[in-house]
């Protein structure tokens, strides 16, 4: 007699079926224009700004920027991957955020509050990361509470994992970590020759005060 299998419930959007924090986040950025939600973005078009600035908000809010990831849903495009990084799907999110190349440029950058205004100004420690990018010095990534030199992507899963990141199995090509009940995602090239500083300063401000960016020797 043949053996009868019980159905089992499983996840589409992960390779493994399980449905984790990280899948499920991805899934509702695909999704989410389907929500009953209409907010109202006229505020938009009061604030004193250029046009193409406001309407450039205006596309963020309506979820209608022409990301890869939409286009690729639109079958206009032949991939939903960021085109800048190659690590994940360029979502808004990921284009104006968490993409290292745009991480790299909120780096730059510095809020200043002076004279009761706040205005933003170029990082004072710009000139290093500019250096780095022609080839003047190499960069490392150093546990701050150790003092310890990632040499190695097994040191740096050791790290990570004490901090509550967890291997996550989405894309075959990359080496990626989720963090547990939360929405970040770590992406980095499989091969640890490849890493960059970008990819050392997104691990740096998604673990505030654990991790810093240092010269090499």
């Amino acid at each position: 007699m043949a053996h009868v299998m019980e159905d089992v419930v499983v996840w589409r959007e992960d390779v493994r079926g399980v449905y984790g924090v990280a899948s499920g986040y991805l899934w509702l950025g695909k999704n989410y224009r389907d929500w009953n939600v209409t907010p109202n973005f006229s505020w938009i078009w009061k604030t004193t700004t250029q046009r193409k600035i406001q309407f450039f908000i205006w596309l963020i809010g309506q979820g209608a920027l022409p990301t890869n990831s939409l286009r690729f849903q639109r079958h206009m495009a032949y991939s939903a991957k960021c085109s800048r990084c190659s690590t994940t799907d360029e979502t808004i999110l990921h284009a104006l955020r968490d993409c290292p190349h745009s991480l790299e440029i909120w780096m730059r950058l510095v809020w200043v509050f002076k004279n009761g205004v706040v205005r933003l100004v170029e990082n004072p420690g710009a000139e290093a990361m500019e250096g780095s990018r022609q080839g003047s010095r190499k960069k490392i990534l150093v546990h701050t509470p150790s003092g310890e030199v990632m040499n190695s992507y097994a040191v740096l899963e050791r790290k990570l994992s004490s901090l509550g990141w967890e291997r996550y199995y989405d894309d075959p090509d990359l080496l990626q970590f989720h963090k547990r009940s939360t929405v970040h995602l770590i992406s980095l090239p499989r091969d640890f020759n490849k890493l960059k500083s970008m990819h050392m300063y997104d691990i740096v401000v998604k673990n505030k005060n654990f991790f810093e960016v240092r010269d090499s020797m």
